[in-house]
């Protein structure tokens, strides 16, 4: 997960200031709107599918493997959850909620601290 964390960081600080605004208006777009919304869900599987082989290929395990699947299927639960929660709250940050999500994953979700 922490390999994982770093890469999204790389990532996101590559795009610029205008690149993450417009990344967050889409994203606000495609939750408020229905017909996108049901798009975006009905790529799921397709897009598990593709985390699934990343973790595999860095893992060693197969595609298919239960600890990959459910490795996958949790950072991208993590993902919607930041996208909803972002859709509520104006003054959130996408990108630092993507990374605090992850870390919660990292920590084991616990809750009421």
């Amino acid at each position: 997960m922490q390999a994982f964390r770093a890469a999204i960081r790389a990532g996101f600080e590559e795009i610029s200031s205008e690149g993450k605004e417009a990344l967050q208006g889409r994203m606000k777009l495609m939750l408020s709107v229905p017909e996108l919304h049901a798009a975006l869900l009905l790529q799921l599987n397709d897009t598990l599918k593709l985390f699934a082989a990343i973790v595999s290929e860095r893992t060693g395990h197969p595609e298919n493997d239960f600890e990959v699947l459910t490795f996958s299927g949790a950072v991208l639960g993590a993902v919607m959850s930041v996208q909803l929660y972002c859709l509520e709250h104006d003054d959130a940050n996408f990108f630092d909620k993507i990374d605090e999500a992850l870390a919660q994953l990292d920590t084991g979700l616990l809750l009421g601290k």
